[in-house]
C-alpha cells in the first residue's frame, strides 16, 4: 500500500481540505432535503435480488476494465495483475478527491506494469476518453427516447462522431506529441529542469502511442468500453429498479449515464460524495420524482455505489489468493 501515501503526498493538504468541505456542505444540503420514512420504506422493499444481480453487472463491467487495461498495455501483462489494478483502481477512485484518482491510476501502472511515466499518463487519459465518448453517445441517444423525439438527426449525428472522431483523433496523437517534443528541444532559451521533464514526458508517451495504440487496440478498445459502459450502465438501472422509482428502461439509462457524466466537473469532492448524490437527487427530480423521495433515493444508491467497489476489491483479492494457493500445489 506504498502508492497509497504516494498519492496523498500528490494532493496538498489545502486540496484534501477543500475537497471535505465541499463534499460535506454539499452532502449536508441532500440530506436535509430527505423523506427518513420514505427512506425506510424504500430500504425495507428493496428488491435484493435486482441489487444482487446490479453487483453481477458492475462486476462484468469490471473485468471488461481489466480486460481493456491489458489491452493498453503493449507489454501484454497477465489478466490477474491488470484484474488486481483494476480492483485497487475502482476503491481509489471512492477514496481520492477528484483528479487524484487518475494520478492513482498512473501510479498503480508505473508499479505494476513498469511503465514509464509519460506512457501511464497517456495511456489513463487515452481510455478516460474512450469512457468520454462512450458514455457521451448513449446519453444523446438515450435522451432523444426519453424526450420522445421522432427525429433528432442532430443527437444521432454527435453521438456517431463522439464514438469515431474522438479515438481517431487519439489514433493520431503521435504526430503532435512528436512535433511538441521537437519544438520543445529546439527552444534557444536555457534549459529549465520542469521543461526537460516536460519533453521526457512527451517521448515515453509517444513511444506509448506507437506500441500502444495500434488500428488493432483502436477497434477492440471502443467495443470493450462499449460492452463495460453496458454492465455499468445496466448495474445502475438496476438499482434504480431496486428502489422502485418506476422509472422506464429509457429514462434509467438517461439518468445512469449523465449521472456518470457529472464526473466530469472539475469540483473538489472526496470520492464525489456530495456531488453525486446531489447531482443524482437533481437528476431524479428532472424525471418527476418528488424532491424528498429523490434525495432519499440519491442517498441510497450512492451507498450501494460506495459499497460495490469494495466488495468487487475483496472479491478480486480473494481469488487471486485462491488461484496462487492452487497454483503452489
Amino acid at each position: 500500500m506504498n502508492y497509497l501515501v504516494e498519492i496523498g503526498r500528490r494532493g496538498s493538504l489545502a486540496l484534501w481540505l477543500l475537497a471535505a468541505a465541499v463534499s460535506l456542505a454539499l452532502l449536508f444540503a441532500v440530506l436535509w432535503q430527505v423523506d427518513w420514512a420514505a427512506v425506510s420504506e424504500m430500504t425495507r422493499t428493496a428488491s435484493l435480488p435486482a441489487v444482487g444481480v446490479a453487483f453481477l453487472c458492475m462486476t462484468v463491467a469490471g473485468l471488461l476494465t481489466a480486460s481493456r487495461i491489458q489491452l493498453f498495455t503493449p507489454n501484454r501483462p497477465d489478466f490477474a495483475t491488470c484484474l488486481k489494478v483494476t480492483a485497487h483502481y475502482s476503491v481509489l477512485l471512492v477514496l481520492l478527491p477528484a483528479r487524484l484518482g487518475e494520478v492513482g491510476a498512473v501510479l498503480l501502472f508505473r508499479r505494476y506494469f513498469r511503465q514509464r511515466a509519460g506512457a501511464a499518463i497517456l495511456s489513463v487519459i487515452t481510455q478516460r476518453l474512450f469512457d468520454l465518448a462512450v458514455v457521451g453517445a448513449i446519453f444523446l441517444l438515450s435522451g432523444v427516447m426519453v424526450l420522445r423525439l421522432s427525429t433528432a438527426i442532430e443527437a444521432y449525428a454527435l453521438a456517431a462522431l463522439l464514438v469515431t472522431l474522438l479515438p481517431l483523433g487519439l489514433f493520431y496523437l503521435d504526430r503532435p506529441l512528436g512535433g511538441l517534443a521537437r519544438f520543445l528541444l529546439r527552444e534557444t532559451r536555457p534549459k529549465t529542469r520542469l521543461r526537460t521533464r516536460f519533453v521526457r514526458l512527451l517521448l515515453q508517451a509517444r513511444i506509448w502511442h506507437r506500441h500502444g495504440l495500434s488500428r488493432r487496440t483502436l477497434v477492440y478498445g471502443i467495443g470493450l468500453t462499449a460492452a463495460r459502459w453496458a454492465f455499468n450502465l445496466a448495474g445502475m438501472a438496476l438499482l434504480f429498479h431496486a428502489l422502485h422509482l418506476g422509472l422506464a428502461p429509457e429514462a434509467s439509462l438517461w439518468a445512469a449515464t449523465a449521472y456518470n457524466l457529472l464526473a466530469v466537473i472539475p469540483v473538489q469532492t472526496i470520492g464525489g460524495i456530495g456531488v453525486s448524490e446531489a447531482g443524482l437527487a437533481g437528476l431524479l427530480v428532472l424525471l418527476g420524482k418528488p424532491l424528498a423521495l429523490a434525495a432519499g433515493a440519491s442517498i441510497l444508491i450512492r451507498v450501494a455505489l460506495v459499497l460495490i467497489p469494495f466488495l468487487f476489491w475483496l472479491l478480486v483479492l480473494a481469488a487471486l489468493q485462491i488461484g496462487n494457493r492452487a497454483s503452489m500445489r
